[in-house]
């Protein structure tokens, strides 16, 4: 497995594992509003359903550079890119939620990993429907 990142530490070296990545990406997400991994989908209708034909929750980390290269005088970190496919809530607007869940992922994967996040790339699957409220509220 290519390491992520090596910490030198007092009693050892510390690697962070790619599902710790997944999971840290995953929590971030949760914190944006309008947007959601197909694994959050409600299990009914037809979003169910692409629930259980993706198979996953959308989070996909790329390296490149997988193995870090030491010198003496720097060691070159591999290059992290995110790629997210999401799912709109209906009535967001997609281009701000995007944005913040950018910002987000960038801001928790350096804070819990110290991995600098050189691009986070989201795809929108889809448009969640609006709650069944929602036209008698209009």
């Amino acid at each position: 497995m290519p390491k992520l990142k090596k910490i030198e530490a007092d009693l050892g070296q510390i690697f962070i594992a790619d599902r710790a990545l997944e999971m840290i990406v995953y929590g971030a997400l949760l914190q944006v509003e309008g947007l959601k991994t197909p694994d959050r989908l409600t299990p009914e209708g037809v979003w169910g359903r692409l629930a259980k034909v993706y198979k996953g929750n959308g989070i996909q980390i790329l390296k490149d550079n997988p193995a870090a290269v030491e010198t003496e005088t720097e060691t070159s970190e591999p290059r992290l890119h995110v790629k997210l496919d999401l799912v709109a809530q209906y009535g967001v607007k997609i281009h701000e939620a995007a944005a913040e869940a950018v910002r987000e992922v960038r801001r928790r994967v350096k804070e819990l990993a110290g991995l600098e996040v050189d691009e986070v790339s989201i795809k929108v699957i889809g448009i969640a429907q609006p709650p069944e409220n929602y036209a008698q509220a209009s």
